[in-house]
């Protein structure tokens, strides 16, 4: 080799080592800084929050089921995050911090506010709801007030009606009464008719589970919410098991886990064991360092039905999963019913790192009883028949939202209320309208036709009375879907008792 490839090499050598030099030199200054600033933009009385969240992401965040490897980039922008007390920042789907209610400013009230009883749900806004739960023993119970109704305004004490922002006076102390302007389905012809029914605020304590009826014979339906423990002061077994006693001849059940998000392992695994004999496994759990933690039945009593149908959805989720999980493993007669499940394989804790913060963070896998993990998978109903999808025109319904207190006509210009309505028109009712927001003759035809439809008068005019209608249609819908689930188990018990004789 000559002299001059060698210097050469030798001034190639040397801009690389000063390359990473650079580079080293950069990597180390901008992690000084980033513990500067985390030292500089931390108050005294935080640091030991940012300390426990450190401690719990290096022992026991269950980093993996995220990351593939330990990657530094995204702990430090998150512990950045709880240096500055920012909680609208995440690790993961599940692991952030939690800002503490202030409540009231802490200002008090000798105000004492009562409750209906009642479970809502909007149709298009919040001008028209209907119910879709009136809970047990509950002010509307009372009342008699029943799923389906659809509340359009209430009547105050002085005979005032309110039909805009009514929903403002759903918050009353106890024993304040008014009526609730209803529209009460009348399946047997299909129509609503239009009642008063006077209600009175009283105190109540909402279950986590309850009984609903039923029109099936022989069957026992009840509705689990969340699932609770002592510490929170409702205890979900409890309940669940007083229902089960006071049914004992009921031959089926039903188990309507639709919308339960979970709750409590404690709760779950207590559930569980009113179903099972003792030391059956349930589920197991498997942390950071891949210990494993076995959860089994204890209690020997064990309640029995010949078959035991479970309503869930998309929104069934976490220990609601675990339940399904357990009784799908030990029990060939049960049915699953509805759509698929959430899949939340994980599970959370949550601490409290300062006097206006808790920090929630993923801490374990969980299994079924034959070490299956569900995690973005969840469950799939039993069979084809055994989905509950909701029709197009229900589809269309859902998807639209409209302002209240509507007057739209001819020629007028609404990009998101006409639109909206021209896409529910010509999916619905086959109207075959324009779609741009352009309120034109041929719409203002198509009004009339629905209006005479709806026994108004055809003026043209989308108004109040006209999305009224419209909602009334929203509910009927809703309705003809929910009745699907208890259709099906009809079917499933008649081929039951059929198989029996």
């Amino acid at each position: 080799m000559n002299n001059e490839m060698l210097q050469e090499q030798l001034k190639v050598h040397k801009n690389k080592s000063k390359m990473i030099g650079v580079l080293v030199f950069c990597l180390l200054t901008s992690f000084l800084g980033f513990l500067i600033g985390l030292k500089i933009g931390t108050p005294k009385n935080e640091n030991a929050a940012v300390t426990k969240v450190l401690n719990i992401l290096e022992n026991e965040w269950y980093s993996e089921i995220y990351y593939d490897s330990y990657k530094d980039a995204p702990i430090a922008q998150f512990i950045s995050s709880v240096a500055n007390l920012d909680s609208s920042k995440q690790l993961d789907p599940y692991t952030y911090l939690i800002k503490r209610s202030t409540g009231q400013g802490g200002t008090t009230t000798s105000k004492e506010y009562g409750k209906l009883g009642i479970k809502i749900q909007s149709l298009f806004n919040s001008n028209f709801q209907f119910i879709k739960t009136v809970y047990p023993n509950s002010p509307a119970k009372k009342a008699g007030l029943l799923p389906y109704d659809v509340i359009y305004g209430v009547k105050l004490t002085d005979g005032t009606m309110i039909t805009d922002d009514y929903e403002n006076y759903f918050q009353q102390e106890v024993n304040h009464s008014m009526t609730l302007l209803i529209k009460r389905y009348e399946q047997n012809s299909n129509t609503f008719e239009s009642i008063e029914v006077p209600v009175t605020f009283e105190r109540y304590s909402y279950p986590s589970a309850y009984q609903l009826e039923t029109t099936l014979a022989d069957t026992l339906y009840v509705k689990i919410d969340e699932f609770n423990s002592d510490i929170t002061g409702i205890n979900t077994v409890d309940e669940v098991e007083k229902i089960f006693k006071n049914n004992q001849d009921c031959k089926y059940l039903i188990l309507d886990l639709i919308n339960n998000g979970g709750g409590a392992v404690d709760s779950l695994v207590e559930i569980c064991d009113l179903f099972l004999p003792a030391k059956k496994l349930i589920s197991t759990m498997e942390v950071k360092d891949k210990s494993k933690t076995k959860y089994k039945t204890k209690d020997k009593t064990v309640y029995h039905f010949d078959h035991i149908f479970i309503y869930m959805n998309g929104n069934t989720a976490s220990a609601s999963e675990m339940l399904i999980g357990c009784l799908k493993y030990y029990f060939d007669n049960l049915t699953l019913i509805g759509t698929n499940t959430f899949g939340k394989g994980i599970a959370q804790r949550t601490i409290n790192i300062s006097p206006q913060y808790d920090f929630q963070y993923t801490f374990a896998k969980w299994f079924t009883p034959d070490n299956q993990w569900i995690h973005e998978k969840g469950f799939a109903p039993t069979e084809e028949s055994d989905y509950m999808l909701y029709s197009s025109n229900y589809q269309q319904y859902l998807m639209t939202s409209l302002d209240k207190n509507l007057c739209l006509k001819k020629d007028m210009v609404d990009t998101k209320n006409l639109i909206a309505l021209q896409k529910l028109f010509n999916a619905v009712f086959d109207g075959n309208v324009r779609v741009d927001g352009y309120f034109d003759d041929k719409l203002e035809t198509f009004v009339k036709q629905l209006q005479s439809m709806y026994n108004l008068e055809p003026t043209g005019i989308i108004d109040y009375d006209f999305i009224l209608n419209l909602a009334l249609d929203f509910a009927k819908e809703s309705y003809k879907y929910d009745m699907q689930y208890e259709v099906r188990v009809h079917t499933i018990i008649q081929e039951i008792a059929g198989a029996m004789i």
